[in-house]
């Protein structure tokens, strides 16, 4: 799973599905070659995401981001945040969910 599949939802009607899934599967591939590498990060029930789960989502996406950001020395932020009301908020939050991604995926390397 490459990572420009999760900078932002495709602008389609399904784009925050696809979204959701790949994002899934980038977590999956960050705990498989983080595991390689001799750290054990927990897996979370972040897929899928619907209204009623997304509070769910939210925290445990959070604890995700928590544990892959301290193996990489990551300063992390807070992710439980997200208002799809405020466009330039859900933006912000795609963004820097992304970063962190990236900062991991680049510590552990392994083409994640």
């Amino acid at each position: 799973m490459g990572l420009a599949q999760i900078i932002y939802p495709r602008p389609t009607p399904r784009g925050f599905e696809e979204w959701t899934w790949d994002h899934y599967q980038h977590h999956l591939a960050i705990i498989q070659q983080a595991q390689t590498l001799g750290f054990n990060l927990n897996q979370y029930n972040i897929w899928p995401v619907t209204q009623e789960n997304l509070k769910d989502f939210l925290d445990q996406h959070q604890q995700m981001h928590t544990e892959m950001n301290a193996i990489a020395n990551v300063q992390g932020s807070n992710l439980q945040d997200l208002n799809f009301q405020d466009k330039k908020k859900t933006d912000a939050w795609y963004y820097i969910q992304y970063v962190e991604h990236q900062s991991v995926a680049s510590f552990l390397g392994g083409g994640i």
